[in-house]
């Protein structure tokens, strides 16, 4: 199993060489770990008291790069050899998640360092509307990656 390469397991995908149990491993941690994910997120806007404005753009921005970034992927398999798109995205999204996470966490950290040296205290409004900006860049880094190795898989 691939952790982290996504190129490396696009190319696998390419000369078939990506086993069913090992598809499936990959199909049952991507959901699990984007199940906990998404309910976090979901569940932490829906369950907010009161409902934070940000909070909720946060999760509409989230769901656009989702939807245009799945849909993007999708036209790049089509216009490789419109194969197997459906398991290219779940085992390939993993270690592109991952990459993606570790991506993020550094982004993260810079950002906060950088939020942290204005010295005065924040609302929690304060600290959604913050955190936009690493979702945005979580999502887009993701589907770029996701992208390219479709790309590498279909071609």
């Amino acid at each position: 199993m691939n952790f982290i390469n996504d190129r490396e397991l696009a190319l696998r995908f390419k000369n078939n060489a990506v086993h069913s149990n090992e598809r499936f491993l990959y199909f049952i941690i991507y959901m699990t770990i984007s199940t906990l994910f998404s309910g976090y997120i979901l569940g932490s806007t829906l369950y907010a008291d009161p409902i934070n404005k940000f909070d909720v753009l946060s999760d509409i921005i989230n769901v656009i790069i989702i939807i245009a970034g799945t849909t993007i992927c999708y036209r790049t398999n089509r216009a490789g050899d419109d194969r197997e798109f459906i398991e290219r995205m779940m085992c390939i999204g993993f270690p592109a998640a991952i990459r993606s996470f570790i991506i993020l966490f550094i982004f993260i950290i810079l950002y906060l360092i950088f939020i942290g040296s204005i010295e005065r205290e924040r609302t929690s409004e304060e600290y959604s509307l913050y955190a936009i900006p690493p979702v945005i860049a979580y999502g887009l880094y993701f589907y770029w990656r996701m992208n390219a190795s479709i790309r590498i898989a279909a071609n």
